[in-house]
């Protein structure tokens, strides 16, 4: 049976481990953008653990980007 273990912080659960080369590594939230190719602008923003990969909340932003941000889309 494998162990796994799994830091977490005592004063903010909520964040995650980060540990990627060449980064600083430590206890960390990321933040990931959605950007408007078109016109160069960010039209979502979402707030992660650290340990959570970048591929990760991908569908669920564009689900919300499609629900709420219908009109950008019947501007085109």
């Amino acid at each position: 049976m494998e162990i796994i273990s799994r830091r977490e912080s005592r004063t903010d659960p909520e964040s995650g481990f980060y540990k990627r080369k060449g980064k600083t590594e430590g206890m960390h939230y990321l933040s990931h953008e959605t950007v408007d190719s078109k016109n160069g602008i960010i039209i979502d923003v979402a707030a992660t653990a650290g340990n959570v990969p970048d591929s990760q909340p991908y569908i669920k932003r564009i689900d919300y980007i499609e629900k709420n941000l219908e009109f950008l889309y019947r501007r085109g």
